[in-house]
């Protein structure tokens, strides 16, 4: 109780000085989670069965296109 209140005190005598900078670094570290939260990031359990799953029928990998021919006597 005695921390709380010291802590309200040391906010209040120093005019917001503590909050200037504690407020972004609240602000990043908030910012990390609700991105984290908003990619939906998977647990490692379900994405290391996706992983070792094979593709099905329907997903066939479409080929890789040739490279381009470099030095070539088209130009």
């Amino acid at each position: 109780m005695r921390a709380l209140l010291a802590a309200w005190m040391v906010l209040l005598a120093h005019e917001g000085e503590e909050l200037v900078i504690a407020l972004p670094a609240v602000m990043l570290a908030a910012a990390f989670f609700l991105m984290r939260y908003a990619a939906g990031e998977k647990s490692d359990d379900e994405h290391s069965h996706e992983l070792d799953a094979p593709p099905a029928a329907s997903e066939s990998v479409a080929p890789e296109p040739d490279p381009p021919v470099v030095g070539s006597a088209w130009r």
